[in-house]
C-alpha cells in the first residue's frame, strides 16, 4: 500500500500558484500598479539608445524588461550572478519583468550592459580598482551611474556579500 501524500500533480499548478500570489498580494505587482516602467524605459533609451543590429548578434531584451530587473537588483541588493539565478528560480521576479512564459532569461552578462549602459568588459580587475583607476566603494551601482567618485563594484562578483 502506498502512502498517501498532500503534494498532487497538476498540469494547472503555476496558474493556480500564480492566483494565489495575487490574493496574498504580491508587492511587486502592488509596484508594478504604482510605477509606469514604459515611461521609465523610455527615459532609459534617450540615454542609452539600442544598438545597431543590422550587423547581427543575439536580440537585445526590452528596455523595460532590463529596467525592471535593475529595480529588483537594487531592491533586494543582488549582484548579477544571483540576479540571473532569481530570475530562473522565483516565479514573482519572471512575472514582474514579464519574462514568465519566456524560454530565457538575461544572464549575468547581459544584465551588466544594459544596467549601465557599459559593455561586461568594463568589469573591474581582479585588484577591485575599476579600468579608470578609480578605488570601489561599498555600493551596488557603478560609479558612473550613481555620479559617485568611486566604483562599486566588487573584486570578486562570486563572493558573498
Amino acid at each position: 500500500m502506498t502512502r498517501r501524500t498532500a503534494i498532487q500533480p497538476d498540469l494547472f499548478a503555476a496558474e493556480e500558484h500564480r492566483a494565489k500570489l495575487d490574493r496574498l498580494g504580491d508587492p511587486l505587482q502592488e509596484m508594478d500598479s504604482v510605477i509606469d516602467f514604459a515611461a521609465l524605459a523610455a527615459e532609459v533609451e534617450k540615454v542609452f539608445p539600442p544598438k545597431d543590429q543590422s550587423k547581427g548578434g543575439r536580440p537585445p531584451y526590452p528596455i523595460e524588461t532590463m529596467v525592471r530587473i535593475v529595480v529588483l537588483k537594487r531592491l533586494y541588493g543582488r549582484l548579477d550572478e544571483q540576479m540571473e539565478f532569481q530570475l530562473l528560480d522565483r516565479m514573482s521576479f519572471k512575472r514582474f519583468c514579464g519574462l514568465e512564459h519566456s524560454r530565457t532569461v538575461p544572464d549575468r552578462t547581459t544584465i551588466w550592459p544594459k544596467a549601465t549602459g557599459r559593455r561586461s568588459s568594463a568589469r573591474p580587475s581582479p585588484t577591485g580598482h575599476c579600468p579608470s583607476g578609480r578605488k570601489r566603494a561599498t555600493r551596488a551601482l557603478p560609479a558612473c551611474v550613481r555620479g559617485s567618485s568611486t566604483c562599486s563594484l566588487p573584486s570578486k562578483p562570486w563572493a558573498a556579500r
